[in-house]
C-alpha cells in the first residue's frame, strides 16, 4: 500500500538532478501516472504489453514440465501432459 506514491515522490527527487524512468508494472492498479500528474507533462512514453500469454515453441518442448514449475504467476499449466 502506497507504493505508487512513494515512486512518484522519490520519481520526482531524483528528477531535480537526473534523468528518471517511472515504470509502473502494477497489473491490476497502474496508477502512477496519477501522482505524476498524467502523461501530458511527461517527455516520452512508451506503452508496454503486460498482457501477452508466453508463446511455446513445440518443436523445441519435450513436456519436461520446467518452464511450468518455474514461470512466474501461474501463467502455464499442465493439461493431459502438454502446457496450456
Amino acid at each position: 500500500m502506497g507504493k505508487s506514491i512513494l515512486t512518484s515522490v522519490l520519481a520526482m527527487l531524483f528528477a531535480k538532478t537526473k534523468k528518471v524512468v517511472a515504470v509502473d508494472c502494477d497489473a491490476d492498479a497502474p496508477n502512477l501516472a496519477i501522482w505524476l500528474g498524467g502523461v501530458k507533462r511527461w517527455g516520452k512514453t512508451i506503452p508496454v504489453v503486460a498482457s501477452a500469454r508466453p508463446v511455446i515453441d513445440y518443436k523445441k518442448c519435450n513436456s519436461c514440465g520446467f518452464c511450468v514449475k518455474n514461470y512466474r504467476f501461474e501463467v502455464l499449466r499442465m493439461v493431459n501432459g502438454s502446457k496450456d
